[in-house]
């Protein structure tokens, strides 16, 4: 499996946008299945980037994970890449390399990327 940044992104956006009386549903994101999001929660969570709960099924071994929290971390990253524009612009920079690219070098992009989108 590949990091997938964007799917990194999608999960921090719409964890951010559950109530917080509703952060015990499995996330679901359009085009990915649940396996592959499972894995990513993880991811995030290996990271420090959300507190979740993973559950692993006995037959195939895949995760489905809920999002219980989003720590300091994670809202740096996601304060970092919420702006579309930016988040095309650092696309466009880094181009096929994105999952591949460490997440503090793509943190940094999208910090001065918003710097200067802020004229700052």
């Amino acid at each position: 499996m590949e990091r997938d940044m964007e799917l990194v992104r999608e999960i921090l956006l719409v964890a951010e946008e559950a109530p917080a009386d509703d952060r015990h549903r499995t996330i679901r994101i359009d085009g990915y299945s649940d396996a592959l999001v499972g894995k990513h929660i993880e991811l995030l969570r290996d990271a420090g980037y959300v507190e979740a709960e993973l559950v692993r099924t006995e037959t195939h071994g895949t995760v489905s994970g809920r999002v219980l929290r989003i720590t300091w971390a994670g809202y740096e990253f996601l304060d970092a890449a919420r702006s579309e524009t930016v988040w095309n612009r650092a696309r466009q920079q880094v181009g096929d390399k994105l999952g591949s690219v460490p997440v503090e070098v793509l943190k940094q992009l999208l910090v001065r990327l918003s710097v200067n989108a802020l004229g700052l």
